[in-house]
């Protein structure tokens, strides 16, 4: 399914260490409404409003002529991937800004493809949390994608857990166009154990192996007025769903 290299290394998380083979998974949205991936859920979005006052845009990621995008939320400038510079849509994110649903954090993604090439591959995402902003002299560690350790602690990757290195497929022509979302994601706040809702939050993502980016900017984006982010359950509680961990698989990206 992919073209990249894995480093491999155990699985982590509270109640003790293992390491696990697996398998790549494809979230199918392309055809199919729901999929599961490293202890993730994505929904097909059905005409969900990206509008102004409806979401809080975070990151938008577009870069011209090219197959694959990737970047993450930040405030800091200058940027170092395929980000928009725009403060109203490049920002940094409190993780208790972001909704719970159902024990779950809602993130949700707008794309933008061509009506005659609709597909897009999300191939990578990963979610870190710090207890300070990244600042603009923290942003000099952060040009190589396969070290992204300055952002934070790594609590959730697309590649990381029992399904291993994931794909989500996308089709931009099942919704309305820009503007209509096209899906939400839901990360289970097990994963953020031990997190404030005053520590940041940033989202890295990237897009295009192997359906290729080809046109407009993939936004990620939180919902307004839903239930925001509630005190977290202790560890006890939730010991057995760390089970599920992180790892630290990484892939150099082919640019």
């Amino acid at each position: 399914m992919h073209n990249k290299t894995f480093a491999f290394c155990a699985l982590c998380s509270v109640v003790g260490g293992f390491a696990a083979a697996a398998s790549a998974v494809t979230v199918n949205l392309a055809t199919g409404n729901s999929g599961t991936a490293n202890g993730a859920t994505f929904n097909w979005v059905d005409a969900q409003s990206t509008g102004s006052g409806v979401i809080d845009p975070f990151v938008r990621i577009e870069r011209a002529n090219a197959d694959q995008v990737q970047g993450f939320n930040t405030s800091a400038r200058p940027l170092n991937f395929d980000e928009l510079t725009s403060a109203t849509f490049t920002h940094d994110l409190l993780l208790g800004n972001v909704p719970i649903v159902n024990g779950k954090y809602e993130f949700l993604l707008d794309i933008n493809q061509t009506s005659a090439n609709p597909l897009l591959s999300l191939d990578r995402i990963e979610i870190y949390t710090r207890s300070t902003a990244v600042t603009g002299i923290n942003m000099t560690g952060l040009t190589d994608s396969s070290n992204l350790s300055g952002l934070g602690d790594l609590r959730w990757s697309l590649d990381s857990g029992t399904d291993g290195d994931s794909v989500v497929e996308l089709d931009y022509s099942r919704n309305s166009g820009s503007g209509s979302g096209d899906m939400k994601m839901y990360v289970p706040v097990s994963f953020f154990q031990g997190d404030l809702g005053s520590r940041s939050v940033y989202l890295y993502s990237h897009f295009g192996v192997p359906n290729a980016n080809n046109d407009g900017y993939e936004e990620w984006a939180i919902r307004l007025g839903s239930s925001i982010a509630a005190p977290l359950p202790s560890a006890s509680l939730m010991g057995v769903t760390g089970l599920l961990g992180l790892g630290a698989m990484r892939r150099r990206i082919r640019r």
